[in-house]
């Protein structure tokens, strides 16, 4: 009875066993921009659990075999000895292998999500190295060579040089690859610092542009041409930076992690911010191509009247815009006076107001995923448009007016992480 007790047991265990992980063949191919990378040292893992490793071949090949999976989503690093010392990489969350254990991986696609120069990444990371048919005759070229030199030596009776203990040589190379990785890193820190002040003046720049924009929407006629043409620029203006907005919240987000790319799961609301704009911004290029009026406005057209009546029209018209014109201008010195702020001021006020109120966590909850994903778009624009009249207007702004944005800004940003958080759990449900 004990035995079989024992037997079934032993018999649920393998089973449940074989539903957790598998075991095959691994076959997988590197190369960057189709070219292979060969002879490298490779080492599979399941998350940061080492499976099996081996090397490349000429083209770039390499096979591990018997390999007990978990998953089919694995990680890959590769480690390679040349005359400028290693090279290294890794890869996390972008390998997948087929049902059959194979997986052919390019790492441009990679380079190009990281968000640094690519160059220097290649240089970096070795993936340009060009010695696929070195290696083969490499080993006995330097054995040739050394024979040559040896024989040289002794007829000429030069002093042979003390050879390197294994302990020198294991301290020598642990320090080569000390020394090397703090390069790269320095090198990737450089990278990642000069992205961002790249995306922070693109939009400053672009911030000032739609200021003037928005100052030469006020000169036209409402619901004109020439007005909806400018809106339709100022908008893809603001499309343009709210993107570089998002990127330079992505490049902060690889510093806060060491200056390292992010992995799928963390790119993910970077991405769905970004095609949220690019969708709008096609919309709007397709309306602006097809003729229509930006916001469904209506163009002002002069009707078919005859000669004497339309040039009453045209006086009517003239007339009334003057008289528009005048009132605005009365009205601007009204508010000017009780403002009591100076015409530099009045020019700062002139950028883009909007009500400014948080909506609570409640509101949040209630709200459908694509509208949290709105509210974060215009959450984030919000929080740069207040940045950047921090950091260019600041002698400008009176002590009051500053505060007010200091204060805005915390509660922003207080509100895009609560925002962050109920969008990470809409997409665990």
């Amino acid at each position: 009875m004990k035995q079989s007790v024992f037997l079934f047991s032993l018999f649920l265990l393998t089973t449940l066993a074989s539903f957790s992980q598998q075991t095959m063949n691994v076959k997988m191919t590197f190369t960057y921009k189709g070219a292979p990378l060969c002879f490298w040292d490779v080492t599979i893992k399941n998350g940061d659990v080492p499976l099996a490793k081996g090397k490349t071949d000429d083209k770039g090949y390499v096979e591990f075999s018997s390999v007990k999976l978990i998953s089919l989503s694995i990680n890959a690093s590769g480690i390679k000895t040349t005359p400028n010392g290693e090279k290294k990489w890794d890869v996390n969350g972008y390998i997948t292998l087929k049902d059959n254990g194979e997986c052919k991986f390019d790492f441009e696609p990679l380079l190009q999500e990281t968000g640094m120069p690519v160059s220097m990444m290649e240089a970096a990371w070795g993936l340009t190295l060009n010695d696929c048919m070195k290696s083969s005759f490499s080993s006995s070229s330097s054995n040739s060579s050394n024979a040559s030199s040896s024989s040289s030596n002794s007829t000429t009776a030069a002093p042979v040089a003390k050879e390197e203990t294994t302990e020198e040589k294991l301290a020598r190379e642990e320090a080569e690859r000390k020394q090397e990785a703090a390069d790269l890193a320095a090198t990737q820190a450089q990278g990642m610092q000069n992205s961002k002040a790249m995306y922070e003046n693109k939009i400053a720049n672009l911030s000032a542009k739609i200021d003037k924009k928005k100052k030469e929407r006020s000169t036209v006629t409402a619901g004109s041409k020439e007005e909806s043409d400018l809106n339709y620029e100022i908008r893809l203006l603001e499309i343009d930076r709210d993107m570089n907005q998002v990127k330079l919240e992505k490049t902060n987000a690889m510093i806060a992690k060491g200056n390292m790319p992010l992995n799928k799961a963390e790119k993910t609301g970077f991405n769905e911010r970004e095609d949220a704009l690019k969708a709008e911004e096609d919309q709007l290029k397709a309306d602006q191509k097809a003729g229509k009026m930006f916001g469904g406005m209506a163009v002002q057209e002069q009707k078919n009247l005859p000669p004497a009546e339309k040039k009453n029209e045209e006086i009517k018209s003239t007339e009334k815009e003057a008289k528009e014109t005048e009132k605005k201008e009365t009205e601007a010195k009204e508010q000017k006076e009780e403002k009591k702020e100076s015409s530099k001021e009045e020019n700062a006020k002139e950028e883009e107001e909007e009500e400014f109120s948080i909506a609570s966590a409640d509101e949040m909850s209630a709200m459908s995923l694509v509208s949290l994903h709105k509210l974060n778009i215009r959450y984030n624009s919000m929080l740069t448009n207040r940045k950047v009249s921090l950091n260019a207007k600041a002698a400008l702004l009176r002590p009051e007016k500053k505060a007010q944005l200091e204060k805005e800004v915390a509660e922003l940003q207080v509100a895009i992480e609560q925002l962050d958080k109920e969008i990470a759990a809409r997409k665990k449900e």
